[in-house]
């Protein structure tokens, strides 16, 4: 099976600047290698509504700024259609005059992937979306890309293990790339390794059961930041993905992440496949 199979829809935040190339030539190739297709999806926020020094907008700057949120989206679709032409992949753009993240939401009920980039990844002109909104209102697994990545072997995962309902979530979610690794690692950092060994045999038999490559380690943890030291192991052992669960709670109309999930979504230098 090739990695990805099972991902037939890959939905890809797009922005009009080059700086999105890069996580869309990712979503473009995933698309492919499934032969499936990829969704496009563009926001621009309209700021026509916010007022100027003297108390209002006049109407020739309103329809300035309207007409260039415009020009940015329409460039978007272009850069867009134009990558999935070039490799042959069915594609569907969708652009609209909102917060970028609301319209990734509302497209995600025809995909079965969001890929979208870190905090920070954005360039001088992009500007960043939150990816934690993402993984927390798309209800999808969200891969999120550091700037620079812009393709995803997938043959050597490693896969961040603690037992609670979002690891178990993402080893579901997770199966189509896992099962054509050609190494997964299953990690667990905690202070009972004792007791980390137990809980890694009962997911190494179920990896197993699904033919996934697989093998485990309990580590102990240390000062550095939980995140830091799964990031350290993957680049240690040449993997090219992690793959953890998102934790947040709801706190005062936003979510507010776990610490790792936290972490991991500001410093990553690996893509990081999450599932809530």
């Amino acid at each position: 099976m090739p990695a990805g199979a099972a991902y037939k829809s890959i939905l890809v935040h797009v922005a009009a600047d080059a700086a999105c190339d890069a996580r869309l030539a990712l979503a473009v190739e995933l698309a492919r290698r499934s032969e499936g297709r990829v969704i496009g999806a563009g926001g621009e926020i309209f700021y026509g509504g916010l007022s100027a020094p003297g108390g209002y907008m006049d109407a020739k700057t309103v329809q300035m700024l309207l007409e260039y949120a415009q020009e940015r989206l329409d460039r978007a679709g272009a850069r867009f259609m134009a990558a999935a032409a070039a490799a042959g992949v069915p594609a569907v753009w969708r652009g609209r005059l909102e917060r970028p993240e609301t319209v990734i939401a509302d497209e995600a009920r025809g995909a079965d992937l969001i890929v979208a980039s870190q905090h920070g990844g954005a360039g001088a002109d992009e500007p960043p979306i939150d990816p934690g909104e993402l993984i927390m209102a798309g209800g999808l697994p969200v891969l999120v890309v550091p700037p620079d990545v812009d393709r995803l072997a997938a043959r050597r995962i490693l896969l961040g293990w603690k037992n609670t309902l979002q690891a178990r979530s993402a080893i579901s979610v997770a199966l189509p790339l896992l099962t054509a690794a050609d190494a997964v690692e299953v990690v667990r950092i905690a202070d009972d390794e004792a007791n980390a060994q137990v809980e890694l045999a009962d997911v190494a038999e179920r990896l197993r059961l699904h033919g996934v490559k697989v093998s485990c380690a309990a580590e102990r943890r240390e000062r550095r930041a939980v995140a830091q030291s799964l990031v350290d192991r993957a680049r240690n052992h040449n993997a090219d993905l992690i793959v953890a669960g998102a934790y947040a709670q709801p706190r005062l109309h936003q979510w507010v992440f776990g610490g790792v999930t936290r972490d991991l979504l500001a410093r990553s230098t690996l893509p990081v496949l999450y599932a809530r």
